[in-house]
């Protein structure tokens, strides 16, 4: 379920505020970002490769923190699949 603020449009239609969609839609790349990173983590051998995948993670991480905190702020909530 996707619970979010709304605005009303035209013909009293409710749209969604377009920041909040761009937010989520940020949100959702990060955590597929994550996965990915993951996932890459997992299959890679090369030391210098693991310790640039880890620095990816911890920067993907902060970018998550941030961008749920944001999502908080907003009383935005976001329900999982």
């Amino acid at each position: 379920m996707l619970a979010l603020r709304r605005i009303r449009g035209k013909n009293d239609e409710d749209k969604l505020c377009d920041e909040h969609r761009e937010l989520i839609e940020e949100y959702r790349s990060v955590i597929s970002k994550i996965h990915q990173a993951r996932n890459a983590f997992h299959n890679i051998t090369e030391p210098k490769l693991v310790e640039a995948c880890v620095h990816e993670m911890n920067a993907l991480q902060a970018q998550y923190s941030f961008l749920l905190q944001k999502l908080k702020d907003e009383h935005i909530r976001i329900g999982m699949p």
